[in-house]
């Protein structure tokens, strides 16, 4: 029983990846029913995180009984349920169960989430308590690597010389209390979706509110005179609503805001596509929506219509990380791809092949900020699909792989040049964004291809010690750009 346990987790996790999400959480609930209790509960677990994953909180609470009921399993579910209560905003829900939790297990990340969950409510003092030396480094380590260079930046005290209110505007699990000493505790939950954590690139001495967008505008007060307003709000696959409800808020006062909510709006994959369409130096793949709520056309006949050929890149909309991505060569795998599961809108984009000679595949990721164009990673894989994760389990193994980035980060503008650098900098002045992400690839002949432009920039994590300083240059640009703004008022 433990070596076909073991074959389906293996074979689910393979499809997982591989982007068929629907087939593999169905593999796990069939051989869930196979097996004895003991075994089925790791396989109901493996099924509830695949779900949650995706953003399915109804499939993963609906599993969630099957894997507490189990002890084995009982601590990883009530850490799955704290966390699907986060996201549906019920903070309270989930610091009762992640107090529960600490007495089964006191591990770093079960305290860092009740930390996060005590923070959304305002317990600044219980969570104060719950700050051992442990979590404190961990939730450090990231922010004081580059604190100091951003504080050099801003030479004094980092309130008097903003000389306005800060304020951070999202909806997140965890909220951050800036200036009242504690860092933002960024537990081993995820964020919900669509959210950039750019606030986590400020030191402690700079003081901030946050405003936390959900519900009705009549919930968002008056902000005070003076106000920079940081949209954190980066997905319209996810937050479009919260979005445009901001939006109405802003225009009823004076802030200023940084990525304007109108402006993130725009940035959905297809609208991309289509802004930067003519934008010279860079090729952007056509990417086109099938929603089925929207045509009953099969996607492959809107695939033709829009000029997009095979093969070609299916993606769930507000699928990130490569999850449900898949490549698909037939018109056939398209509609069956397609049509698995509950309806869902899907983005098909040109598929580029970027191989090098040597048969592997680059990826480079730009923080676009202000003015400041800053590479982060440059990944190395032999699967056309590049991520961290995966890129980095590859790259360690292949020095020469690591090498490349080494040198790449070193010498950044030597590595990409004034006129490509350019050309991201444009993509940000056409999307009318202060702050966002490109990733693209250098192709051998020196033409770059762009994979997504976006807000949804993740700040926290560091996965190599070349990544420290780039980090670091991100952190004195975001500073830089909240000064220049403040020089409006």
């Amino acid at each position: 029983m433990i070596e076909s346990t073991r074959e389906a987790l293996l074979t689910a996790e393979a499809k997982f990846r591989d982007g068929h999400v629907d087939e593999a959480v169905l593999l796990l609930g069939q051989a869930s029913v196979a097996v004895p209790p003991e075994f089925a509960a790791q396989l109901h677990l493996a099924r509830a995180l695949m779900l949650f994953s995706i953003g399915d909180l109804a499939g993963t609470l609906n599993l969630l009984p099957l894997v507490l009921s189990d002890a084995r399993t009982h601590l990883a579910g009530t850490l799955l349920k704290a966390d699907c209560a986060l996201r549906n905003g019920d903070s309270s829900l989930a610091s009762s169960l992640l107090h529960n939790a600490l007495t089964i297990e006191d591990d770093t990340n079960t305290r860092l989430g009740l930390i996060a969950a005590l923070l959304v409510q305002g317990k600044v003092r219980e969570a104060q308590a719950l700050v051992s030396p442990g979590s404190s480094n961990a939730c450090q380590d990231v922010r004081e690597r580059f604190a100091a260079g951003v504080l050099r930046d801003l030479a004094t005290s980092a309130s008097a010389t903003l000389g306005h209110s800060l304020v951070m505007a999202g909806h997140v699990d965890i909220q951050p209390t800036g200036g009242q000493g504690l860092l933002s505790f960024w537990s081993a939950f995820s964020p919900l979706p669509g959210q950039s954590d750019i606030y986590a690139l400020l030191p402690a001495a700079i003081d901030w509110d946050f405003l936390q967008i959900t519900g009705a505008p009549s919930r968002l007060g008056a902000p005070a005179a003076n106000t920079l307003v940081v949209n954190l709000l980066a997905d319209p696959d996810w937050r479009r609503d919260d979005l445009l409800e901001f939006a109405t808020w802003l225009e009823r006062t004076d802030c200023i805001c940084i990525n304007p909510p109108r402006h993130v709006l725009r940035t959905a994959r297809d609208d991309v596509a289509r802004l930067l369409a003519d934008m010279p130096g860079i090729h952007v793949p056509r990417t086109v929506r099938w929603d089925p709520a929207m045509t009953r056309d099969p996607p492959s006949l809107t695939a033709s219509q829009n000029g997009i050929t095979l093969p070609l890149i299916i993606r769930p909309v507000g699928s990130h990380t490569g999850v449900g991505m898949a490549l698909v060569d037939s018109l056939d795998t398209l509609d069956h791809a397609t049509s698995m599961g509950p309806a869902t809108a899907h983005y098909l984009t040109e598929y580029v092949d970027c191989r090098h000679a040597d048969g592997l595949y680059r990826k480079t990721r730009a923080y676009l900020i202000g003015e400041d164009c800053i590479l982060h990673h440059h990944l190395v894989s032999p699967d056309w699909n590049i991520h961290v994760s995966d890129a980095d389990v590859y790259m360690r193994a292949h020095p020469e792989a690591l090498q490349e980035e080494d040198t790449i980060l070193a010498n950044p503008d030597q590595w990409l040049g004034s006129e490509d650098r350019n050309c991201l900098l444009a993509i940000a002045k056409c999307l009318g964004l202060d702050y966002l992400i490109v990733d693209f690839s250098m192709l051998e002949d020196g033409r770059l291809v762009l994979f997504e432009a976006n807000a949804v920039c993740r700040f926290t994590g560091v996965e190599r010690a070349a990544r420290i300083e780039p980090m670091r240059r991100a952190g004195k640009s975001f500073a830089k750009l909240l000064m220049a703004y403040g020089s409006k008022f």
